[in-house]
C-alpha cells in the first residue's frame, strides 16, 4: 500500500514524499513535486514583406530564470488555472493575448507533453496559433506587474528559432520541441501556397482534408474540426475551397480508376456464372425438351444486356476519372499563373500540364482494351442467341445444343450480329471520347481561366 506524506506546501508547487512498496520486499521512497499543469503556444504570424514566400515569424520571449540564473528565449506559456484543466486552449489564448497582445482565430493542439516525469507531475500542452490578429486591448505583459520579469518579445523567423535551438541560444525544452512540432506541421505535404506543395499520391487515395494550419496563417484561412485540436472555422476561404476541390478532383479520379477494376472483376464473375448456366443446359438439353433452345436464348440476351449495360459504366467510370484530371490541371493552372510574378520558370517545374491533355480516347490505351473485352463477349452473346434463334426460325433447332447445323446460315446471321453490336459498342466508345467534344470542354475550360492552349494537329498531337 502506497502512503504518501506532504512536507512543503507552497503558492505553486506542493512537495510531498510517496513511499512505495517493491515485489520483492521493502519500499522505496520518492519525492514528488505537484506542479499545475501549463500550456505554452507557437504563435505563428507572416511578415508583409514575406508574404509571397510564406515565411512563418513565431514568438518568442526573453525572461528571467533564477532556478538556471541565466535569461531565456520561450515560446509564450503560463500556468493552467484550476477552472480551465478541461478547456486548456482558453489558458492559451489568455496567455498569448497577454504576452504578445495578438488574438488567433485558429488553435491546433500540437502535443502534451511532460517536463520531468520522474519527480514532477507538471504536464504542458503546446499548441499552434495560427491567423493572428492584434488584440483590443493593450497586452497585459505591457502594463501588470506580474508579468515585468518579460523582457523582451520578438518575432523570428522558423528557421531561424530552430538555427538558435542548434546554437544553444534556446535550451528550453518546450520551446524546442514546440518549434519542431510546428516545423512538421507548417510543411504538411497538403499545403498548397507560399512554398508549399500540393499532395497527391497516385498508389493511395487522397484524403479530404481541410486546410492545415500552414495555409490558414498564410493566407487567412479557416480550418476544420481536426483530431488533435483545431477548431471550427466561423468562414471560408478561397484557398480552403480550391485545396478541397484539388482532393475531391483526386480522390474521384482515384475511386473511378479503382471503380473500373473492381466493375470488370464483377463482369468477369457474373459472366463466368451465366457460362456455367450456359453449360448446364448442354447437358441437361435433352431432358428439358423442345424450351431448351429458349432458355438459351433468354440466357444469351440476358448475358449480352448485362455485358452493354457493365460497357456503359465502364464508360462513365472513364469520363469521371478524365473529368478529374481536367479539373485537377485548372486547379494547377491557377496556381502556376499565381507564382509566376515572383518565380518565372516555374512553368518549367510540370510536365504535366492542362495544354498537354489530349483530346480523345486512343483505341490502344487500357481504358478501352478493357471496355473491348466486355463490348467483345456481350456481342459473343448476342451472335450466340441470334444463331440459336436462326435455327428454330429455319427449322433446324435441335434439343441438344452441342448438335451443329446442316447450313451455315445461322453462322452468318451470329457474325453479322457479333459485328453489328461489336462496332456499336466500339462507335458509342469514340462518340463520348471524340476530340471534337474534349477539344471543345478544354478550350471552354481554358477561356475561363484565361489559359492558353497551343494549337494542336488534327489527330491531337501538340504542334512543335
Amino acid at each position: 500500500m502506497q502512503d504518501s506524506q506532504e512536507i512543503y506546501s507552497g503558492k505553486v508547487v506542493t512537495l510531498r514524499i510517496q513511499t512505495v512498496p517493491q515485489p520483492i520486499g521493502g519500499t522505496t521512497r520518492f519525492e514528488i513535486v505537484e506542479h499545475p499543469d501549463a500550456v505554452a503556444i507557437v504563435a505563428v504570424r507572416y511578415e508583409p514583406e514575406d508574404t509571397l514566400r510564406g515565411q512563418p515569424y513565431i514568438a518568442l520571449v526573453k525572461q528571467p530564470r533564477p532556478a538556471i540564473n541565466k535569461y531565456t528565449w520561450e515560446i509564450p506559456a503560463g500556468l493552467v488555472k484550476p477552472q480551465e484543466r478541461e478547456q486548456q486552449q482558453v489558458t492559451a489564448e489568455r496567455e498569448l493575448r497577454e504576452e504578445t497582445g495578438y488574438t488567433a482565430d485558429f488553435w491546433r493542439k500540437l502535443t502534451r507533453e511532460y517536463p520531468s516525469p520522474g519527480f514532477s507531475t507538471e504536464a504542458i500542452t503546446i499548441f499552434l496559433a495560427t491567423d493572428l490578429r492584434h488584440a483590443d486591448e493593450t497586452p497585459v505583459a505591457a502594463a501588470d506587474p506580474a508579468y515585468a520579469e518579460i523582457s523582451d518579445i520578438v518575432w523570428k523567423s522558423l528557421d531561424e528559432a530552430l538555427s538558435m535551438c542548434d546554437g544553444g541560444e534556446i535550451d528550453d525544452g518546450k520551446t524546442m520541441l514546440g518549434l519542431c512540432l510546428a516545423q512538421a506541421a507548417l510543411s504538411s505535404p497538403t499545403a498548397t501556397s507560399r512554398g508549399g506543395a500540393m499532395y497527391f499520391d497516385p498508389t493511395n487515395p487522397p484524403n479530404l482534408q481541410a486546410t492545415p494550419p500552414t495555409v490558414a496563417a498564410r493566407a487567412g484561412a479557416p480550418e476544420s474540426t481536426q483530431p488533435g485540436g483545431i477548431e471550427p472555422a466561423p468562414t471560408l476561404n478561397l484557398e480552403n475551397i480550391l485545396l478541397a476541390e484539388f482532393n475531391y478532383a483526386s480522390t474521384t479520379a482515384y475511386q473511378a480508376m479503382e471503380d473500373r477494376a473492381r466493375t470488370f472483376n464483377l463482369y468477369l464473375f457474373i459472366f463466368g456464372v451465366l457460362a456455367s448456366g450456359l453449360g448446364a443446359l448442354y447437358q441437361l438439353g435433352n431432358k428439358l425438351g423442345p424450351n431448351t433452345n429458349l432458355y438459351a436464348i433468354a440466357l444469351l440476351i440476358a448475358a449480352g444486356v448485362m455485358g452493354t449495360t457493365f460497357f456503359v459504366t465502364l464508360v462513365r467510370f472513364r469520363q469521371a476519372a478524365r473529368n478529374s484530371t481536367i479539373t485537377m490541371n485548372v486547379i494547377k493552372e491557377y496556381y502556376i499563373k499565381h507564382f509566376e510574378t515572383t518565380i518565372p520558370d516555374v512553368h518549367n517545374a510540370f510536365f504535366w500540364r492542362y495544354g498537354t491533355i489530349p483530346a480523345g480516347e486512343k483505341l490502344r490505351n487500357a481504358a478501352f482494351m478493357i471496355a473491348s473485352t466486355v463490348a467483345m463477349l456481350g456481342s459473343l452473346c448476342f451472335a450466340a442467341a441470334a444463331v440459336v434463334a436462326a435455327e428454330i426460325w429455319l427449322g433446324l433447332a435441335s434439343p441438344d445444343l452441342l448438335k451443329l447445323p446442316p447450313n451455315t446460315l445461322p453462322y452468318a446471321i451470329g457474325a453479322l450480329v457479333f459485328l453489328i453490336a461489336f462496332l456499336a459498342h466500339v462507335v458509342y466508345y469514340r462518340r463520348v471520347f471524340s476530340r471534337k467534344r474534349d477539344r471543345k470542354i478544354l478550350d471552354e475550360a481554358a477561356h475561363m481561366q484565361h489559359i492558353e492552349l497551343r494549337e494542336r494537329h488534327p489527330g491531337g498531337h501538340h504542334k512543335p
